[in-house]
């Protein structure tokens, strides 16, 4: 790759990120979500006109289920989600919820190869407090590589809503 189409893969990319920030107070108000990442194309620099911005959602243990629900329920309210029929233009730009993982579910269980190392070398924090970010990069710390807290000013939401945490309160049960 010439020097010209390097920085235009780059322009590119960063117009792609900053498009993505853009969405991700939604975050903040999805009950249970604990972390948020950008993943896929997006984190490993690898984006096209027509990509979507794939995301590695923590959920607090036993509301994953629960999480997925509200995320595709308040992305799709917000025009935001792609759809399982979405497919190039119309996925542009979308919010692709295709990864959700608990605590028991941090550590990636397929047998690691060059792609899921990189991926989650690169993997970006979006949401989440400092310390449930940490925890998910400690997990995988045996094949990913050490992840060490990094200020990434990407990361720009640490803590839930208001609304987020009422309704943990209506949602969590007795």
């Amino acid at each position: 790759m010439d020097v010209l189409a390097r920085r235009q893969q780059q322009v590119l990319c960063d117009l792609k990120w900053q498009k993505f920030i853009r969405r991700t107070w939604v975050f903040r108000h999805i009950p249970f979500v604990t972390a948020a990442f950008g993943a896929g194309s997006l984190a490993l620099g690898n984006v096209n006109e027509n990509s979507d911005f794939d995301v590695l959602i923590c959920a607090r243990a036993g509301r994953i289920f629960t999480a997925r629900f509200f995320s595709a329920i308040i992305f799709g309210f917000l025009g935001l989600r792609r759809s399982r029929l979405d497919h190039r233009v119309s996925a542009k730009d979308k919010v692709c919820l295709n990864h959700f993982v608990t605590p028991a579910s941090y550590r990636l269980r397929l047998t690691p190869n060059a792609y899921w190392k990189l991926l989650y070398q690169r993997l970006v924090p979006v949401y989440g407090a400092a310390d449930e970010v940490q925890k998910f990069f400690d997990a995988n710390r045996d094949w990913a590589g050490e992840r060490e807290r990094v200020v990434d000013q990407r990361h720009l939401w640490k803590t839930g809503s208001g609304i987020k945490r009422l309704q943990e309160q209506m949602l969590g049960g007795g």
